[in-house]
């Protein structure tokens, strides 16, 4: 992604938290060349994996924004991990994410305004990434810079709540199972018809794309599983530059929850 104002994410799928580790000790050098820079660690993150975090406190979301209902698989998933967790012997207390629509309107200006930057054959293009460019045209560069404003302002007011209400937080990665193939192509292709985004993708979205906006470290791992083994996955998000303390935790409930014999039922 070309802008998104710093909401861009760089990180690869992994099996295990040790992997993750060692990829961030790659992406994660410092680069004259970029606009952000994060803090150089103190150590590799290779060397966090295993390490007792210490007694965290630890905050459970088990409710989305807007309204939106969460699949009750989802929701178990989340208080197994936080079980599993206060078992470990840290202190777990439930809360709440707030977005407002505020919030909402400026994101979606400002990743929809992202699309203006690719030189591409705008006739060859899905019909809601042309939907999305068409309305990222009609929003000024006025309300632009105050949709850039509007996510500053709530990214503070997200980071703030790390180191002093929790130092960790514990949320489904989706409110909703993981689609089929397909539901999600033809519900975003609904949408581009309708003039709106597709419900699905939002839910899909809805507990996540706060942290990219925040630049928070998180990580989704699949401690969890429906019936048919259809894996859930449980998202952890530490506080700015807290990498290390993030993978010392995903650590542990990778050792309470292991998921790496774990294989679907076709």
């Amino acid at each position: 992604m070309k802008t998104w104002e710093g909401g861009a994410v760089e990180g690869v799928l992994t099996r295990d938290v040790a992997d993750t580790a060692a990829v961030l000790d790659v992406i994660t050098r410092p680069d004259r060349l970029q606009w952000y820079n994060a803090p150089t660690p103190d150590r590799p993150f290779v060397s966090e994996v295993g390490v007792d975090p210490g007694r965290l406190r630890i905050g459970l979301v088990t409710t989305a924004p807007f309204g939106l209902g969460i699949d009750p698989v989802c929701v178990e998933a989340a208080r197994t991990a936080a079980n599993a967790l206060e078992e470990l012997g840290h202190e777990i207390s439930e809360v709440e994410i707030e977005v407002g629509d505020e919030f909402l309107s400026a994101f979606l200006n400002v990743v929809n305004s992202g699309l203006a930057d690719y030189d591409v054959d705008w006739d060859r293009v899905e019909p809601h990434i042309k939907a999305n460019r068409k309305a990222a045209q009609a929003i000024d560069s006025l309300t632009y810079v105050r949709s850039v404003h509007d996510l500053q302002r709530f990214s503070r007011q997200v980071v703030n709540r790390w180191g002093t209400e929790f130092d960790l937080l514990v949320t489904p990665t989706m409110s909703i199972k993981p689609p089929r193939a397909g539901e999600i192509l033809a519900a975003v292709h609904g949408g581009a018809e309708s003039g709106g985004p597709a419900l699905q993708v939002f839910q899909m979205a809805v507990l996540t794309s706060a942290f990219n906006m925040t630049g928070q470290p998180a990580i989704s791992v699949p401690t969890h599983q429906t019936g048919s083994r259809l894996p859930v996955g449980v998202q952890l998000v530490a506080g700015p530059w807290e990498e290390a303390k993030l993978l010392q935790a995903a650590s542990q409930l990778e050792s309470a929850l292991p998921w790496a014999d774990r294989r679907p039922t076709i």
